[in-house]
């Protein structure tokens, strides 16, 4: 089992049980990750909130949304490579 983009091969020893307690600790987060995407969306989509909001509060905005992508990318990664 590869945990991480490496030419290595490495092994964990851990039990099963631990493992799954990771996978639901990892699609947990995947699922918060997916509503905070979901709020930031629809806070882009609102047209008032980017015509009343100051430009830098909605750039933080954008970031934001920017940076809960590509971390819900990597818990998806992590996530099909523990369970394969």
């Amino acid at each position: 089992m590869h945990l991480t983009s490496t030419t290595y091969d490495c092994w964990l020893d851990i039990d099963s049980h631990t493992a799954r307690e990771y996978v639901v600790k990892l699609q947990a987060d995947k699922v918060a990750k997916e509503e905070s995407i979901a709020r930031l969306e629809s806070r882009i989509g609102n047209k008032d909130y980017m015509k009343k909001a100051p430009k830098a509060v909605v750039e933080q905005t954008k970031e934001q949304l920017a940076t809960e992508k590509e971390l819900l990318s990597k818990l998806v990664k992590e996530i099909e490579t523990f369970t394969s």
